[in-house]
C-alpha cells in the first residue's frame, strides 16, 4: 500500500485528533459520555500501536468511565 502526502496527513490528524481527546480527559476539561467512548474506542483499535503509552492510557480510562 502506497503512502502519499494526503494519507500521512490524514494519519497525522488522527493521531492528534487522539492526543486532544486524551488531553481533555486527563485534564477534566471532558466529560465522558457514550459519543466521547466510541471516539475513543475507534481511535484505540486503529491507531492504539501508533499512540505513546500514556494517551493510550488515558484513552482506556476515559473508556472505562463511560461503563460504569
Amino acid at each position: 500500500m502506497k503512502f502519499d502526502d494526503e494519507n500521512q496527513m490524514s494519519l497525522l490528524r488522527q493521531i492528534q485528533g487522539a492526543e486532544h481527546l486524551a488531553n481533555r480527559w486527563r485534564t477534566g476539561l471532558l466529560k465522558p459520555t457514550r459519543r466521547k467512548r466510541g471516539l475513543a474506542l475507534r481511535y484505540l483499535l486503529t491507531w492504539g500501536e501508533l499512540l505513546d503509552e500514556e494517551t493510550s492510557d488515558a484513552l482506556r480510562d476515559l473508556c472505562v468511565a463511560t461503563t460504569v
